[in-house]
């Protein structure tokens, strides 16, 4: 997956130009589909699939197995981590901003390349697709994992939220991210619950945040001005070389989010902690996941308090809503 990833990246790089025109000519053939029923069906799926395959892993955290589900939760928010960090690295354009002719169903402020949603959720799908291979349930589940898989894909070609390669590259790196994980995960290298682990894991994700702040901070991407003059023709907002960078650093600073995470999944302790209602659970969970997006928002100017409140709903998730709404199970042996 190594070899393949940096090929794939080689490519991305190399043969950028011809990606984008071949692409273009295969987004154009897709949103030829154009109504405002089909428009309003893949606006609103993209919005779902960015957030629920990580709520879906909460549920599995709270209310099905603490182990397998945490690793779920935690491949979430390290996908879209990683993906902040390439998106500045690659700085390319998305179709909608490049091209005139593509039109824009949603208006993304952030680099292409690569896919976040193909990071974000196909990190935890493929960890859950793994799971499911490793645990030997039937093949209905993983077919439902490939089917997520495409339609996330298809959509973001539809609103012209990327080119083919950049959902390519994205879903490369989530194998490998995922893969890495898992594999992690079965030979019993995760041990959460031990305070070396744990401190090892906090001085990695400060490392990780410093490496993302003054990467991001010392790049200076090509812009052109006509994408510019593109997004705000098709949008009411507008882009900037700026808001591009800010928003992958926003995506990259979820290291902070990770931190928290594994401090309260030490403090929790050894053992499955289990909701009894599998409903409350994915209401909990997705209230949780929605007050934080809000509290970004108003956070998001402040860097320091942005990495404070970000630790802290890490915490909140791993820590706090099982000690609340679940019950010890057995101990880990």
């Amino acid at each position: 997956m190594v070899v393949c990833c940096l090929l794939l990246s080689f490519i991305e790089y190399s043969r950028n130009e011809y990606l984008e025109e071949t692409s273009k000519i295969l987004i154009q053939f897709i949103q030829k589909a154009d109504s405002q029923w089909v428009s309003s069906s893949f606006y609103y799926i993209d919005q779902i699939t960015s957030v629920c395959f990580l709520i879906f892993s909460g549920l599995l955290y709270l209310s099905h197995n603490t182990e397998d589900g945490f690793l779920c939760v935690l491949s979430g928010y390290s996908g879209a981590a990683f993906s902040g960090i390439l998106k500045a690295l690659f700085a390319h354009p998305r179709p909608f901003w490049k091209y005139e002719d593509i039109k824009a169903v949603a208006c993304p402020k952030d680099w292409g390349s690569p896919s976040g949603h193909s990071m974000a959720a196909g990190t935890p799908l493929l960890v859950i697709y793994l799971l499911l291979v490793n645990r030997n349930f039937p093949k209905k589940y993983r077919i439902i994992v490939i089917v997520s898989l495409f339609l996330t894909a298809l959509t973001r070609l539809y609103i012209g939220a990327h080119f083919f390669f950049q959902i390519l590259l994205g879903f490369a790196f989530s194998g490998l991210l995922a893969l890495t994980l898992v594999t992690l995960h079965t030979q019993h290298h995760f041990k959460f619950t031990c305070q070396v682990f744990c401190i090892k894991s906090q001085v990695l994700m400060f490392l990780m945040i410093l490496f993302s702040v003054f990467l991001i901070n010392l790049q200076a991407p090509l812009w052109e001005k006509f994408w510019t003059e593109n997004f705000e023709t098709k949008c009411s907002d507008s882009l900037s070389n700026e808001k591009a960078q800010n928003k992958a650093l926003m995506d990259s600073l979820l290291w902070a989010n990770i931190g928290g995470l594994i401090a309260g999944r030490y403090f929790l302790g050894p053992g499955n902690f289990l909701c009894t209602s599998k409903i409350l659970s994915l209401v909990v969970f997705t209230v949780s996941i929605y007050v934080t997006l809000q509290i970004d928002q108003v956070l998001k100017g402040s860097l320091l308090l942005l990495l404070g409140s970000r630790y802290v709903e890490g915490f909140f998730i791993s820590f706090v809503l099982p000690k609340v709404f679940c019950y010890k199970t057995k101990d880990y042996t």
